[in-house]
């Protein structure tokens, strides 16, 4: 939300890269304090970005795709790929309302990365350089030039909303594509930005947003109740932080340009990220989660009577496979053709999941709100030709990675062949819940990611329950009359 923010002041102190210079001191370059290699800021542009239509093909190893299934989606998903533009160190480049995309490398910094005790950075704004001297070469040029920022610097150290005239302002944001209508709108606040009144000033746009950070990223769409849905575990869904850009996008689908208009209305003081409670008569929603490595995403199938089939844009919102986040799992189910991370349908049974990224290892998949529904889900593999019940919210389940057409949500296991040899292991916070619903349980072993054995028991019957203390990852093994079962889960708080 700075005026007078360019490119060249994303630097960082040598050696520590945390800038702890006192408050209201003036933050200048030099090469004795500051390195722009160790730590390294890469900085990407959306303005010169595309977004792109692509897609995803179905599984070659799902050749025992039952007919039932045939008819709840194409052989194909449409997906939408968001694709920034190249990293850049450009120093005299200006920050506008404008969204941009900033990573910090500090693999130079030995203290920083030894024994994978990664830490965070602190870099501060204005900075009070007047000029950046940098290195020029391309292949007409080469030599050292000097980059004037007298002009640039003319409201440093104000906020884009200072003098807001008559309570309101209007910045016009550009796509280098015509065909891009998705738009990366900052927040210009030091306050929370009220959605409501944001898409109230903001007709041209459809009433959904996006928002990406490091390795997740949330998405929201008002229902038929005008109430805000989000994929964020159902946290607060109708603002936006301060220091946070979020995406739109155009109701016409045109790129170009796009003119945006802010109100002294839409700055709110945000209450927290306290989870709301399900309302009365509020239609059943199903939260997934697929993570691996601690990189996240999710998904939610709402059901309701009224919902259209297929993809709608007013209900459904398309999920966005960011290049940036191509090592994540994007995890979405299809509305009709259409690849989404909300879709409202009107019931559970027949959904198809899939798994995007170029990672193909194993990605946990977690279920909440199962018991909104009233009836038993299971999640059906079209390669193994199996259905596994999900017995209850947080139940935690091992799929493969990169996945079209494999996985399906049923609420009836097909001809009758329900998985129920299979032991089901679910996580609440440090709390370990095991069911075999068939076979006793033999025995339960617990080890964490350095392959530590932490816990054991001996026959329990059906069901046992243990805590585990640490949080991080861990492989739980069951073994059962049927064979022995690994699971992979998250323990957190």
């Amino acid at each position: 939300p700075l005026q007078g923010v360019v490119s060249g002041d994303m630097y960082l102190p040598r050696g520590t890269a945390k800038q702890e210079t006192p408050y209201f001191k003036n933050i200048t370059y030099d090469n004795t304090n500051y390195t722009r290699l160790a730590p390294a800021v890469y900085q990407q542009a959306w303005d010169k970005a595309e977004a792109t239509t692509y897609r995803l093909e179905r599984d070659e190893l799902v050749n025992k795709r039952p007919p039932q299934l045939e008819s709840n989606t194409a052989t194909v998903n449409v997906a939408r790929a968001f694709d920034w533009s190249r990293e850049y160190n450009d120093v005299k480049v200006p920050f506008g309302i404008n969204g941009f995309s900033v990573k910090v490398d500090v693999s130079r910094i030995e203290d920083y990365t030894k024994g994978n005790n990664e830490r965070d950075v602190l870099l501060r704004l204005p900075k009070d350089d007047t000029k950046y001297d940098y290195y020029l070469y391309d292949d007409a040029t080469s030599g050292s030039e000097t980059a004037d920022l007298k002009n640039l610097r003319d409201k440093a150290g104000k906020l884009f909303t200072d003098g807001m005239p008559a309570g309101s302002m209007t910045v016009t944001l550009t796509n280098n594509s015509t065909d891009n209508p998705y738009f990366l709108v900052g927040n210009p606040f030091m306050s929370g930005l009220d959605l409501d009144e944001f898409f109230k000033e903001n007709g041209g746009l459809v009433k959904k947003y996006w928002i990406l950070t490091k390795d997740s990223y949330s998405a929201g769409v008002k229902d038929e109740s005008q109430n805000w849905i989000s994929t964020d575990n159902g946290e607060t869904a109708d603002a936006v932080a301060p220091l946070q850009a979020f995406f739109v996008k155009k109701s016409d689908g045109t790129g170009g340009t796009l003119n945006v208009t802010f109100t002294s209305e839409m700055a709110v003081q945000l209450t927290g990220n306290a989870l709301q409670t399900r309302a009365g008569g509020a239609p059943a929603t199903l939260r997934l989660t697929a993570m691996r490595d601690g990189v996240e995403s999710r998904a939610i199938v709402v059901c309701r009577e009224e919902a259209t089939e297929g993809f709608s844009a007013g209900e459904d919102v398309e999920a966005l496979f960011d290049s940036n986040l191509s090592h994540a799992p994007t995890l979405y189910t299809a509305a009709g053709e259409v690849a989404a991370a909300i879709n409202v349908r009107r019931t559970l049974h027949g959904v198809p999941v899939g798994i995007g990224g170029e990672d193909e290892s194993e990605v946990t998949l977690t279920f909440d709100g199962v018991e909104q529904f009233g009836e038993e889900l299971y999640l059906y593999d079209a390669a193994e030709g199996t259905s596994t019940l999900i017995p209850a919210s947080g139940t935690s389940l091992s799929v493969c990675g990169r996945t079209t057409g494999r996985y399906y949500l049923l609420t009836t296991p097909l001809d009758g062949s329900a998985q129920e040899s299979v032991p089901v292991v679910s996580v609440q916070g440090h709390v370990v819940t095991v069911l075999s619903a068939f076979d006793e349980i033999l025995s339960v072993e617990a080890y964490d990611a350095t392959g530590r054995k932490v816990y054991a028991e001996g026959a329990v019957g059906n069901r046992t329950r243990f805590t585990l203390s640490a949080s991080g990852v861990y492989l739980i093994t069951v073994k059962t009359a049927a064979g022995v079962f690994s699971h992979k889960v998250l323990v957190n708080s």
